[in-house]
Order: structure tokens, then sequence, then C-alpha cells
């Protein structure tokens, strides 16, 4: 990495140089604007590879940053200087490897955006119950034909920074280390040592920062300030009020390495690009610089100080089962591996790892033909836990196989979908319980053939029971007693038939649903038995009653239709019974139709939308609803239920970026209630509203403000 970012600013300084010395001067352009400027507390001796001034074109909410419009180097009294066209820009100071990507013009280091995210919380529980979202961005400066604008200065001498120096036990200087520095959730600032071990993380927000040194690609060990080894005992450097901290010193000592070589168990073969990583026993830390096994099968994991640790190989490919020292695959059964001392070397930490096994095979037909291009899900069960593991698409030839399983007991299920053909499990059982067992080892696979069985029928017609004339469009279900995966279904045609195929020996039951429909959803009389694969049995629904109906229309304060509501519709006496619609698309009306006499509570879910959910009537909680009662039996015309709706509060106002622009925010939706209003960058709070604010219902609170500047306070 080193070299990679020297090589880069080597070429970028030529290239500047040499464009500029080979170019003609030309006279002058008066339609030319520039931009000057110093860099305050720039320091050359830390900014060896040099630092640059760019401009990028400004429009409010979009920055790119493909091409510079101009470009200037900054030359050793920290001075810079821009020609632009007319417009408005975003000037960004870069530098490589040392502590920032880049620094904005009375912005923020890092991004042209920070993202702010304004949340009102439940002041109780801290659950969120509504956010809005804008983007700071930098301050542009806007450049006319011909005009000169000077003193666009960045300041270094004011912006936190952590100076430091990398030795090793010797104190001898070590160069191109990383040096880091983090806060509780992630890396705010990075630098790479320089040659004389020294480096300055620079730019840094107010915070408690926790500052580690990775020495990438060398044997020294990755070491915490002060001298530790893990995050958890570092040392904590506090720059809220102060502008730096130096003195920062890594003494890094080399560190030991776990060697080893990774085989393939059934054939011996090595094994290439299996990872290994050393954990800490009992805290199971990550630590040192991760191995991965070369051609010949061999690893070295570098960069571990004195402890004790457990060795993991992983294959990321999928291949081969994780393992843990020595032949183990859980944690409390590894081997631990002692470090005693640093710079030492434990030999001989192999691997033998074992393929994943398989289960494969054919589907052959009840012709015992192999049955092809047919849709066929092949389910694999864990017989100790009866969880689900795995799945896969038997292919065109019908063929299969079901890989990434760990040695074990497997039940296995053939199920056909939209097919003749009757599900299974292996081998010929229709209850999971008297599946036969499919043995599975690692590395070699456990053939298994399907012979699919022709399901049994059920077959009928629905009928109007005033008319016991047919009924079309029902959805007609045969629910398995066993095993509800198997359930299987078909809609009635015009004259009101239906026949379900592909049923295995079971008992079943019938049910006519009539969603959305003026029916009354119905079950046949009796359980059916299907004994026999190729059983047909006709069952008729003789008993399709019309059912009540509760219908209204849904409007707001205004008497304004409200479309797109969905309204649910309970029974009080049957919790299974849920009838759900949603209004029309512009009058607001809605109809549930279908319902058995009985009593019934009305919720209108508004769902995320700008209105108020309620009960009948205008009641919040299903207890306090009133009810409504059905009675078609009477024959008597049900009156209309409608609603009138409320809309939801809003809170707004406006977040004041570092930049000095405003945007405004308003989050919608939200319930009459109290809220605490909280301005967060996605990782922590940055502000929170002093007062709780009160939300009532129709109204919008204003002027709920922050001003992001205040945090430089």
């Amino acid at each position: 990495m080193k070299s990679y970012i020297s090589t880069y600013s080597i070429l970028f300084l030529l290239c500047m140089i040499l464009s500029s010395c080979s170019q003609t001067p030309s006279p002058p352009d008066d339609s030319m604007g520039t931009v000057s400027g110093v860099i305050k507390g720039y320091d050359p001796t830390i900014f060896q590879n040099g630092l640059w001034v760019e401009a990028y074109p400004f429009s409010k909410n979009s920055v790119s940053e493909d091409t510079p419009v101009s470009s200037s180097i900054v030359n050793s009294n920290g001075e810079y200087g821009l020609a632009l066209p007319a417009g408005q820009y975003i000037i960004k100071l870069n530098s490589k490897g040392f502590g920032f990507s880049g620094y904005y013009y009375e912005d923020l280091c890092g991004s042209p955006y920070q993202s702010i995210r304004i949340v009102a919380k439940d002041p109780l529980t801290e659950e969120e119950k509504g956010d809005a979202a804008i983007t700071c961005q930098p301050k542009p400066i806007e450049v006319r034909d011909g005009e000169t604008i000077k003193n666009i200065e960045f300041n270094f001498s004011d912006k936190r920074r952590i100076t430091g120096k990398v030795t090793d036990n010797n104190q001898n200087p070590i160069t191109g280390v990383y040096v880091y520095a983090e806060d509780e959730n992630s890396i705010i600032g990075q630098t790479i040592s320089l040659q004389d071990g020294s480096y300055t993380i620079c730019c840094l927000p107010p915070g408690k920062y926790k500052v580690w040194a990775e020495p990438i690609g060398t044997d020294f060990i990755s070491l915490y300030f002060n001298n530790v080894f893990t995050v958890k005992n570092a040392a904590t450097i506090d720059l809220t009020h102060e502008l730096s901290r130096n003195n920062v010193y890594f003494q890094l000592v080399k560190g030991s390495k776990v060697a080893g070589r990774i085989i393939d168990e059934d054939n011996g073969n090595p094994i290439a690009g299996i990872h290994l990583d050393a954990f800490t026993f009992t805290e199971n830390i990550l630590i040192g610089q991760s191995g991965i096994s070369n051609s010949n099968g061999t690893y070295t994991i570098t960069g571990l100080p004195p402890g004790t640790y457990r060795i993991v190989a992983k294959d990321k490919n999928n291949h081969y089962v994780n393992e843990i020292y020595n032949n183990v695959y859980q944690d409390s059964k590894a081997t631990p591996i002692n470090i005693s001392s640093s710079n030492f070397v434990v030999n001989n930490i192999n691997f033998n790892l074992s393929p994943y096994g398989c289960i494969t095979g054919k589907i052959y037909g009840p012709d015992y033909q192999i049955i092809k291009e047919q849709d066929i899900l092949i389910i694999a069960y864990d017989s100790l836990t009866n969880k689900q593991v795995n799945q896969t698409e038997v292919n065109p030839d019908g063929s299969y196989t079901i890989s990434s399983l760990f040695a074990g007991n497997y039940i296995l299920e053939a199920r056909p979908i939209d097919s003749i053909n009757a599900p299974q499990f292996y081998d010929n059982k229709n209850i999971y319980n008297s599946a036969t067992l499919l043995p599975v080892w690692n590395g070699k696979p456990t053939p298994s053939n399907f012979h699919l069985n022709f399901g049994g029928s059920i077959g009928g017609r629905v009928l109007d029971y005033e008319t016991q004339l047919g009924i079309k469009g029902l959805k007609v279900t045969a629910i398995n007693s066993d095993n509800p995966n198997w359930n299987k279904s078909d809609i009635t045609m015009i004259d009101g038939r239906y026949t379900i195929k592909g049923l295995p020996p079971g008992t079943y039951q019938i049910y006519a649903d009539s969603s959305n429909t003026q029916y009354i959803s119905t079950y046949y009389k009796s359980e059916v038995i299907i004994i026999n694969s190729d059983q047909y049995s006709e069952k008729d629904i003789k008993t399709m009653r019309k059912g009540g109906s509760i219908y209204g229309t849904i409007t707001n304060i205004y008497d304004q239709p409200i479309p797109d509501i969905k309204v649910t519709v309970f029974d009080m006496l049957d919790d299974n019974n849920i009838y759900s619609v949603m209004t029309a698309p512009i009058t607001g009306y809605y109809s549930v139709t279908g319902l058995p006499d009985g009593s019934y509570k009305i919720y209108v879910d508004t769902l995320d939308s700008k209105y108020i959910p309620k009960y009948f009537l205008n009641k919040d909680e299903f207890d306090l609803a009133t009810p409504v009662i059905v009675n078609y039996e009477e024959n008597e015309p049900q009156d209309p239920i409608d609603f009138i709706l409320n809309e939801k509060g809003i809170i707004s106002g406006y977040v004041t970026c570092k930049s000095g622009y405003s945007y405004y925010y308003e989050i919608p939706n939200l319930l009459p209630e109290n809220y605490r209003v909280e301005v967060s960058n996605g990782i922590s709070v940055l502000l929170t509203y002093p007062n709780n604010v009160n939300v009532k219902k129709n109204s919008i609170v204003p002027d709920i403000n922050f001003n992001l500047r205040d945090l430089e306070q």
C-alpha cells in the first residue's frame, strides 16, 4: 500500500509539472475567474506526498466528483490557485495517506455529503415513530466571469489531530504502518507512518477515540494504544475539548505464527483457498493476520501476541465443512493453541477437511420411467431437529442433488408442483414420522431415487343452497390432516365443478373459500378419506349460502372520499374469521360480503397513510369498539357503516448544516402523542430538541429547528 501511495503522488506531481511546462502559454482569458487561498497550519514535513486543491461543479442536492474542472498543487508555502469558468463550485483539498480522503471548504472531512436523520421517538420506550432525512452539503463558491476570489482558506491549525511514532522494540522506526482512530462505531481517521516512523491523523471531529496500529504484510503484532492487543483494553484519547494529542507511541514487537497444511480428508490432496483465523480462546476475539492456504495447502497466521487461541479453517466456497482444530466443529471442543512468547512459531496445526455430503438421485414415475421436464421440489429435513436444512429443484433430465449437508441422518421429501403425481417422503411414505432415514457422510454422495405414484382425486360441484346452480370462481382446497404442505386446490368452473388431483393417501377436509363474493365460506359436511393412489371421490358442496354484508364510505373531515384504505372486519365469536377489503380508488366505498350472521367489529387500517386508524364508532381500541350486527336471514337492508377519518400530525422545521445552508424537513404520519425529536448522523445522536413535542390531529407542528453549527461551540 505504501508503494502505491508514493507512486500515485509522484505520478500526479509529474503530470501536473509536465503538463504546465509542455503547453505554450496563452494570453489571459478574461472570461475565466480565479480562486486562490492558503492552507493554514500546513506542514510539508507531515504532508510529504503533497496536497492539491480541486474544484467540482455544484448544484443543490447533487455533487459530481467524476472529473474536477480545475486543480492546483499546494506549494511549500501552503498556497494554491484555480482558474475557473463562471459557475458554482465545491472546493476540495486532497491528500493521500494522511488521515483524510478529502476536506471541503467550510465543511466536513471525507464526503461531500452528510446524511442527516430527524427522528421522532416515543419518550418512554425509545421506539422510533417517524423520521425524515436531509443531506448536508459543503458550501459552494460562486465564480463570475473574470472575477478574482481570494482567501478561500483551509485551516489545519484548529483541526483535531493525533500524532505519534511507530517503532520496534529497539526504537527503530517502522514505515508504512497503518494507524487508525476509531470511535465507538467506526474508523473516523487513518494515516500511514512515514520514513522516520512518525504519523499524524488529521481533521478529527470532537470525540473520544481509540487508536491502533496495523502493520499489514509484516510479522509485527497489531497494537492498540496503550500497548494492548484488543480494543476492549485500549486507552481512550479524549479530543472533546482538546485540539491535539501528541506522543501516542506504538512500540511493535514481532508476533508469533501458527502454520500448518490443509488437505482433503478423502484423497489427501492439498486444498488451496481455505481461510485460517485465530480467535482468543475465552473471549473469541479475532487476532492477528489471517492466513490463506496456497496451492500446496500450506498456510501461516502471523502477528499473534502471547495468548491461547482457537484456530478455525473456513471454506468460503462451501465445498468443505468448516472445522476447528483439532478435527472438531464446536468451539467448546477445540484444542487450545498456547503461545507463551513473541516471535514464536507453532507448526503442524494441520487440518484434514471433509467435503460436504450430498444426496443425489432420480425421479421415476408410476410407469418406472424417469420423470422429465416437471416442477418437482426435493426437500431435506434434519432428522434430529425436524427442521428443513436445504432444498433443490429437480433438473429437466429428472435428476437432483441436495448438497452442503453435514454428516447425519435426513428425511427427504419429493413434492410435485401442479402435477397428477402425489408427494411422498422417502421411501414411498405418506407420513413424516414413517419416512426412511437417509444417512449422509462427509464427502460421499448418498444415492436416493424416488418412485412417485399417481395421486388420488377429489371432485364435484359447488352449488348455491337456494337455486342449486353452480358457482364459478371459488377456490376449493383439499386440506391434508397430516401435512398442510400437501394441501392442493382448484378453482370452480362456470358450472361450479372442481377437480383436485395429485393427492396422496390420507384424510382431507374440503373447504370452499368464497372470499370477495356474496357467499359464506363452507366446509364439506364430513372428512374425505383417500385410500388408494388412483382413487376418485365425488363430493358436491350444496350448502353455499349467501351471507350478509357490511358496507360504507370512508371520508376525511372535508367530506372527501379516501381511496386505498384497508377495512378489516373481525368476527367476535370466531377469531379465525377475518375479512379485509380495500376502499375503491375514487369513491372511498367499501363492501365486505359473504358474512355469516353474527356480531362484528370493524377496523379501518390506514397503514402508512396520513390518516388515523379507527374502530367503529370512532374508537381507538378493539375492546371499546361498537359491534355491528349482521342478520342476513331477516332480509332487511343493512345501514351503511361510514367512517370520517382525521389526519395524523406532522412535525416540521429546518436543519442548518455546518455550511450555513438550511434544509426544510417534515416528519409525517404521526399519531396524536408526545414525541422526543432527535437529529442523528445514522450512527449517533447529534442534537436533541430540548422539549417533548406535542402532536395533535389534523395539524402541523412548525419550527422544530436544529443548527449543526452548535456542535462546534
